[in-house]
């Protein structure tokens, strides 16, 4: 099974502006799942999928396999987050010729999961894709 992990960072918010750039425990929030994802070997491709210039160049420098940068369309208050997921696995299977089977969207807001943590989700999702075949 082919997986992918999704990191959706959109650079505008207006409980707090600039959040997924903010400095938490040392790094950027964003660097806290892109590294746990990178680092778990669990993800064929991990996708940062964002509208900010800053975070497209945070998520290169810091080795995600593909930073997509999202349309206007996609980017503003009342777009949904299924639609931006769409879009980055989308762009993450043509870039990289692969079909995902498997995807994971790691919300960004969410620093303090573990490697079990996403261990347990692609177990859970492997299983009822098992289930669905």
């Amino acid at each position: 099974m082919q997986r992918v992990a999704t990191l959706c960072a959109r650079a505008g918010s207006k409980g707090v502006p600039g959040k997924n750039l903010r400095i938490l425990a040392g790094k950027p929030l964003l660097l806290w799942s892109l590294e746990l994802a990178l680092e778990s070997d669990l993800f064929d491709c991990v996708v940062v999928d964002t509208d900010s210039a800053e975070l497209l160049e945070l998520a290169e420098q810091s080795g995600a396999h593909h930073a997509i940068e999202r349309p206007e369309e996609l980017a503003r208050d009342v777009a949904g987050k299924l639609p931006a997921i769409r879009h980055a696995v989308e762009q993450a299977e043509e870039r990289s010729g692969m079909r995902f089977d498997v995807i994971v969207d790691l919300d960004l807001t969410s620093p303090l999961r573990t490697m079990g943590d996403l261990q347990g989700a692609v177990d859970l999702l492997e299983v009822g894709h098992a289930g669905n075949v």
